[in-house]
């Protein structure tokens, strides 16, 4: 969850610096997109999106259905919040969301132990070392 978590509020902020876009109570209007803001996508939702998706797609099937509700409906519950309290508009929820829930799911499919791909980020003197590997069959 922590990672997930993680991950994704980079991914958000750096969504944030590209969209650029007003929260509702400064622009009156959705076009907002360039004039200084970071409502777009909504980083809270984002977060608790990418929680939520680990908590309900983790572990085995019994109570799935149970971790789903608390899972998901903590994020739904966020992301009415962040609207009724004027911080964001209703695509910038939606993206959030797509962003925790895309960040969790790779993250866990990442982690499954039949996974036969490696990712890695390494920190050099120079930069970074980025590498990927698969098994192919």
């Amino acid at each position: 969850m922590f990672e997930a978590a993680v991950f994704s509020s980079i991914s958000t902020e750096l969504l944030k610096k590209i969209a650029d876009r007003q929260r509702p109570f400064v622009a009156g209007d959705r076009s907002g997109f360039g004039d200084g803001g970071g409502s777009f996508p909504s980083g809270h939702v984002t977060g608790a999106f990418a929680i939520g998706a680990v908590l309900a797609e983790s572990g085995n099937d019994r109570q799935r259905w149970l971790r789903r509700i608390l899972g998901y409906g903590i994020g739904a519950l966020t992301a009415y919040e962040r609207m009724n309290h004027d911080q964001h508009w209703f695509s910038d929820t939606v993206a959030g969301a797509g962003v925790g829930i895309a960040t969790a799911r790779f993250l866990m499919k990442r982690h499954e132990p039949s996974n036969n791909r490696t990712f890695t980020i390494v920190p050099t003197h120079d930069g970074v070392s980025v590498s990927f590997a698969a098994v192919l069959r």
